[in-house]
């Protein structure tokens, strides 16, 4: 599936995977964790639909029961979805305010992740492969982190990236450029793996050397395909890329 450059001149040393949405089931990890922050601001508020309008506002289609692609629910930090929601209550958007909302957030979601498949064994696949695996997520760096020893996966990163951690923001190039310096790869030989335009927009502008799409988060193959190099159903879909990408290495040499 997708479009995108010939695999066969590649030279991919490092994967870094996005979280949610990628390895994280997004919906079951993080729609209880809104709703548990949303009861905790909402207490004690008169609008009965505060709840419901904070959500749309920050990119939760409630009619159909998921997560607007591309919105700040999808792709930008809790603290910026926070911010959204005090601005819509019309309650200070003050830095202990936005930390209590992140902190419920956080706790619920790091507590009970829900992954898309067997996250551990895939990474012990790469690893057999050679590979480096590293993640770029949006969240904070601690939750990505106890998720993953969740998983029983976290022996097999060798790089963490959240939104918290001094590399910038996605869809900059921050998190790709910390990933190479820490490991010595280049760009070139750096696959982004992502469920949204902000994970291949942040590859794109480090110049990594794939992108690729996975439909298992907000967005579907039509959102994805114009800017990934290929597409896959999940995560797991690059497993048969990377045997194309082997093979095409034997044949060369």
């Amino acid at each position: 599936m997708g479009s995108g450059r010939s695999g066969s001149a590649l030279d991919i040393r490092g994967i870094l995977f996005d979280k949610d949405g990628t390895l994280v089931d997004f919906d079951r990890t993080w729609v209880p964790a809104y709703h548990k922050a949303l009861d905790h601001m909402c207490e004690g508020q008169a609008d009965p639909s505060l709840k419901t309008r904070c959500l749309m506002a920050s990119g939760y289609d409630a009619e159909n029961n998921r997560t607007v692609p591309n919105s700040p629910l999808a792709v930008e930090g809790s603290d910026d979805v926070a911010a959204i929601w005090l601005k819509v209550s019309d309650q200070a958007v003050t830095k202990s305010a936005v930390s209590t909302l992140v902190a419920i957030m956080e706790e619920e979601a790091a507590d009970f992740p829900a992954p898309l498949f067997d996250v551990a064994a895939l990474f012990s696949r790469l690893s057999d492969r050679k590979l480096s695996v590293g993640i770029a997520t949006m969240d904070a760096e601690w939750v990505a982190r106890r998720s993953m020893k969740q998983f029983g996966a976290d022996s097999f990163i060798q790089f963490y990236a959240g939104y918290d951690s001094g590399y910038g923001r996605k869809p900059g190039p921050g998190m790709v450029s910390a990933y190479c310096e820490q490991t010595g790869f280049k760009p070139s030989q750096i696959m982004v793996v992502g469920d949204n335009l902000h994970d291949l927009h942040m590859a794109a502008s480090a110049q990594a050397g794939l992108a690729i799409g996975v439909c298992s988060g907000v967005a579907d193959k039509e959102d994805l395909a114009d800017t990934a190099d290929h597409v896959f159903d999940d995560a797991t879909g690059i497993e048969g890329l990377l045997d194309q990408l082997t093979k095409g290495a034997t044949e060369q040499s």
